[in-house]
């Protein structure tokens, strides 16, 4: 099981932290990843893990963007469809891209069930928008939930 603890603060204490994120992978030990590292192969500065299994290289469980994007895959417990697409892009994507959370998400929202199970969390951290926290599930039909600050999921 993948896991998350998340907690988020609009005003920190002078002492405090606007973002904390402890995320434990659940993912076989012996599936081949490269360890945190800067992305060399996208415009964006981004610091992350990334798969190495064959057929899945680039992919990613957790990353962070210069440009303030942090984005979580959490595999949700089920039997893997092997001929649905690769989660791991979906955090790539994210914060590789131009667009924002929200924006990000609900077009996720449209094709969630091309893939296996899975929660999508987003953080975005910009002096025009504060810090926004939502997240996304496709095994049910709600829409992306925010997250207010001040909240630990």
């Amino acid at each position: 099981m993948c896991l998350l603890f998340l907690s988020t603060s609009e005003n920190p204490a002078p002492d405090g932290y606007y973002l904390v994120l402890l995320n434990v992978r659940d993912e076989y030990y012996h599936r081949p990843t490269l360890d945190c590292h800067c992305w060399k192969d996208y415009p964006v500065e981004v610091y992350g893990g990334r798969d190495n299994e064959p057929g899945k290289e680039g992919g990613t469980w957790l990353a962070a963007s210069k440009t303030g994007k942090v984005g979580v895959l959490l595999n949700i417990l089920q039997k893997p469809d092997k001929n649905k697409k690769g989660r791991g892009y979906l955090v790539v994507d994210y914060v590789t891209s131009q667009k924002d959370a929200a924006s990000y998400l609900k077009d996720v929202q449209k094709t969630g069930k091309d893939y296996n199970g899975f929660t999508l969390v987003t953080v975005e951290m910009k002096s025009s928008v504060g810090l926004s926290t939502a997240f996304l599930n496709n095994v049910s039909d709600e829409s992306p939930q925010h997250i207010p600050p001040g909240n630990v999921i």
